[in-house]
């Protein structure tokens, strides 16, 4: 739902310092076995006067990783990114066909727990398993619409909720 784009344009911020080498870390959903040493090692080459973060878009999706998040980064801003619920499934279901070369239906696609199409679409429950560990002030939701016709507010917007100056 436009977290290249977001990420792209947070990474040209001179006080916001996103990952070059990986967008989606996944420590707290998959490695966060690792410790923390291994995941602040990939936030090396910021500079002391940044913010930093990254876009797993999967951590609001389970409430294991983000009560892991919220006992870790108790501080942290989560940046939630929605769509068109319908445009966002096919959209889904196209980058799994592609990546995983898959010849299945898209309808068949939709029901098949293997590939979470329809879970990850639904923005209320993950919004509410949100507010469970982070206050309202610490999410910032940004309208996919949005970003197609508004994008200079959008980025306005949202550095204003990450406390950086608005370019």
């Amino acid at each position: 739902c436009g977290t290249t784009w977001i990420s792209d344009n947070l990474r040209t911020h001179p006080d916001v310092y996103i990952p070059v080498h990986l967008k989606e870390i996944h420590y707290f959903d998959r490695y966060f076995s690792k410790g923390n040493a291994w995941y602040t090692a990939n936030f090396s080459d910021k500079q002391e006067n940044q913010i930093s973060g990254e876009f797993t878009p999967n951590y609001i999706r389970d409430t294991k990783t983000l009560n892991l998040i919220s006992l870790t980064c108790p501080q942290a801003k989560l940046i939630i990114s929605i769509r068109n619920p319908a445009e966002r499934a096919f959209s889904h279901y196209n980058f799994i066909k592609n990546r995983k070369n898959i010849s299945t239906s898209f309808y068949e696609a939709l029901f098949d727990d293997r590939y979470q199409i329809l879970e990850s679409g639904l923005y209320g429950k993950q919004i509410q398993n949100c507010l469970k560990y982070f206050s309202r002030d610490q999410i910032h939701i940004i309208i996919f619409d949005d970003l197609k016709t508004s994008p200079e507010r959008v980025l306005s917007d949202l550095f204003e909720f990450l406390g950086v100056d608005k370019q």
